[in-house]
């Protein structure tokens, strides 16, 4: 599932699952390559064991990055 949800946010390099299920940490590292050109995927709906619940992205060491249209590069402000 970590290749699968790496390679829809961008090219999947590797993942540390060591968190997963451990005292209600429900997270798991995934490295990967991103064009920065293309926004950023916020979420992406996985079927898991016949329920359909979102997985939601966050990440790490972003620079300027546009919350309103997932942008690298840009700065959004209200």
């Amino acid at each position: 599932m970590a290749v699968q949800l790496g390679n829809f946010v961008g090219e999947f390099i590797e993942y540390d699952g060591s968190n997963m299920g451990k005292e209600n940490r429900h997270y798991m590292w995934v490295r990967v390559r991103i064009d920065v050109r293309r926004p950023l995927k916020m979420r992406k709906q996985i079927l898991f064991y016949g329920n359909c619940p979102y997985v939601k992205f966050r990440y790490e060491r972003l620079s300027l990055f546009c919350f309103y249209c997932g942008r690298l590069g840009q700065r959004f402000l209200l």
